[in-house]
């Protein structure tokens, strides 16, 4: 994959998790820790560090260091065992994006 279309793929992943929580793309990729803001900047972590590394994804959100990766994944995962509403908001995204359709069944980063 080119790094154009990379960089397509975030800005969608951007995009739609920015209409999901009522914020801004410019909002997820800045520092505002409103709760909305940063549970879907914790989303688009989680989701883009399955297939890209951690550094990478950092990278993207503007972030200096990997272990807030880490961190938005295991946020993540916690909110979407223990709350209902942010499961579906979960599943919505990813199926409005088409992840892990069948041809990716890829759970766990293993690229650290």
């Amino acid at each position: 994959m080119t790094e154009e279309q990379e960089q397509e793929d975030f800005r969608r992943l951007v995009e739609t998790c920015a209409r999901e929580f009522q914020t801004t793309p410019e909002e997820i990729l800045g520092k505002s820790k409103v709760h909305n803001v940063a549970t879907a900047r914790h989303l688009v972590a989680a989701l883009w560090s399955d297939n890209h590394s951690y550094m990478d994804t950092a990278r993207r959100l503007n972030k200096s260091k990997h272990w807030t990766i880490m961190n938005s994944r295991e946020r993540i995962r916690f909110l979407v065992e223990t709350d209902k509403l942010m499961s579906r908001v979960c599943a919505d995204v990813v199926k409005e994006l088409g992840l892990y359709d069948g041809s990716t069944q890829n759970t766990e980063n293993t690229n650290q």
